[in-house]
């Protein structure tokens, strides 16, 4: 069963900060130990591929049926983090088509964010 996109968030958030400090100048991968970090680049791999089939199938939705704007924002961030462009686009694509409303008769939707 498929696992919710914000626990993904939350494991993405984890893994790309490498557990490290606040502020430390060291880049985050090589402060991990050699295992943890393999493991983490594992771990962010399949979460990008994971992420790519919901889009690429239409299933950002949550179980309740519906998309949280703020996990696909996070997804978002973490994508251009990671420099991952396919991801991005993907996503970014996605939220342009489903979470913004620009209708040009009415200009209180104009750029409105679900």
């Amino acid at each position: 069963m498929r696992r919710t996109l914000g626990l993904l968030v939350i494991a993405i958030a984890m893994v790309s900060t490498g557990l490290a400090p606040a502020g430390s100048s060291v880049p985050a991968a090589s402060r991990l130990p050699a295992r943890v970090a393999v493991e983490a680049a594992l771990l962010r791999q399949q979460v990008e591929v994971r992420v790519l089939e919901w889009v690429e199938r239409d299933e950002m939705a949550r179980s309740d049926g519906y998309v949280y704007t703020v996990e696909v924002g996070e997804l978002l961030a973490y994508a251009a983090r990671a420099r991952n462009e396919q991801l991005y686009l993907r996503l970014r694509a996605f939220a342009v088509q489903n979470l913004i409303r620009d209708d040009p008769s009415d200009p209180y939707t104009r750029g409105f964010v679900l």
